[in-house]
């Protein structure tokens, strides 16, 4: 098995902190979010995209997401989501390590069993795309 190194020098830091500052200033409501996901929109482009060394591509973004149940009075949290993919001849999953590792670049707290964690494959085939992490943002930086 072969193993992909993850670096996470300055540069990798700078474009992540990048990142978060974009999403925190462009956050996804509730209705951008279903209409993305009922095909109406089309999905965030490269502004919510990273490649970091060595061979990792991140999306990230803020977004706000249904609850199953009401909390206080909302019908929405707001969310970090992350998604992490592995560019490679053939495809395959990041690791769970270096996906969590990622996701602390990004200010969040990664316990997974605490988040929404889903694979994603190509639409065009059942091989590996990425791994996505939801967490939702208990101190949200927006009150709304």
């Amino acid at each position: 098995m072969k193993l992909r190194p993850l670096i996470l020098g300055k540069e990798a830091k700078e474009a992540c902190d990048a990142l978060r500052i974009w999403a925190e200033h462009n956050p996804y409501t509730l209705e951008q979010v279903r209409r993305r996901a009922a095909g109406i929109d089309p999905p965030p482009g490269d502004e919510c995209q990273v490649l970091l060394p060595v061979g990792y591509q991140v999306a990230f973004s803020i977004e706000q997401q249904p609850l199953k149940e009401p909390k206080e009075g909302r019908d929405f949290a707001w969310v970090r989501h992350l998604s992490v993919s592995v560019s490679s001849d053939r495809k395959i999953w990041p690791s769970i390590p270096a996906v969590v590792e990622i996701g602390r670049m990004f200010d969040m707290k990664m316990d997974l069993d605490q988040c929404y964690v889903y694979m994603e494959n190509d639409d065009n085939d059942d091989k590996p795309s990425a791994v996505n992490v939801v967490e939702i943002d208990e101190g949200a930086f927006l009150n709304g």
